[in-house]
């Protein structure tokens, strides 16, 4: 787990939108990211960043350069209402610095 950024959010732009979001990926980390909304939707093609696997290669440094290229959601919440700055969230409503947290709502600074 030790690729998991929980805490820690830059403002950034979305790689395939171009809008400014909050992610977990740092503007210099070199990942791609995407806008968690256009990210579930079917407005982008994941399909479209497929390689061939090549035997003579490393397989985890192919796999890196996969995950670097490929789109990854900016934030990872769901059914957030007014929580741009919370993470790793199920069913926030008007919360702010909320992080690996369920159905909380007017919190400020938690886990």
């Amino acid at each position: 787990m030790a690729f998991r950024n929980e805490r820690k959010l830059y403002r950034r732009k979305c790689d395939l939108t171009g809008k400014s979001v909050i992610s977990i990926y740092h503007p210099e980390s070199g990942y791609s990211i995407c806008d968690k909304n256009y990210w579930r939707s079917d407005q982008w093609d994941p399909m479209k960043y497929g390689k061939d696997f090549d035997a003579s290669k490393s397989f985890f440094s192919q796999f890196e350069k996969l995950r670097k290229e490929t789109p990854n959601v900016a934030l990872y919440n769901v059914n957030s209402v007014n929580s741009e700055y919370a993470n790793h969230c199920l069913d926030t409503k008007n919360c702010y610095m909320i992080f690996g947290s369920y159905s909380v709502e007017d919190s400020l600074y938690g886990e």
